[in-house]
């Protein structure tokens, strides 16, 4: 046994287990959206092709 692990249990301490996270895209829950681009963002002018991305920060406050 460690030391780090004989003392925490000497100390009534236990690690806290983070929790797995699951995708965001299951297949069979609801139809995905039409690839209207194709996966091609070249564009040959401005106002063309728009592209995004929905980036989410966990906090200890909640989701960002």
């Amino acid at each position: 046994m460690n030391t780090v692990a004989r003392t925490m249990a000497e100390l009534g301490l236990a690690g806290r287990k983070t929790r797995r996270r699951r995708g965001l895209t299951r297949p069979g829950r609801r139809a995905a959206a039409p690839d209207l681009v194709r996966r091609d963002f070249s564009a040959d002018a401005p106002d063309q092709v728009w592209a995004g991305d929905m980036t989410e920060i966990v906090t200890s406050e909640g989701k960002l």
